[in-house]
């Protein structure tokens, strides 16, 4: 798979990335379209915001990072038999998970 790595602060490269082996409840998109937020932005000036406003300090970036959470594209492939009558569905990608028991 081909994917943009952050390799360092304002150092972006593209390259082959291996093929992610799926767990029985994933499914693999080939994404079509990737949009970019504030949180990338920041990522990709040295910043970690993730470490900043969940853990409360600076914390350096993890190397190799793919950025991009905000995207949609088509199911190619499935963990699990129950999942591949997905496979060619167009779906876009929830950029955050809840708990379910609370209201937030």
């Amino acid at each position: 798979m081909r994917a943009v790595v952050l390799k360092e602060p304002r150092s972006l490269v593209v390259e082959d990335i291996p093929r992610p082996v799926l767990a029985g409840d994933e499914v693999l998109i080939e994404v079509k379209a990737c949009g970019i937020c504030g949180s990338d932005l920041r990522y990709f000036n040295g910043e970690n915001p993730w470490a900043k406003q969940t853990l409360g300090y600076d914390k350096p970036n993890p190397p190799d990072m793919i950025l991009g959470h905000e995207f949609a594209g088509v199911i190619v492939d499935a963990g699990s038999p129950a999942l591949k009558p997905r496979i060619g569905e167009r779906v876009a990608a929830l950029a955050f998970k809840a708990c379910g028991i609370g209201r937030y």
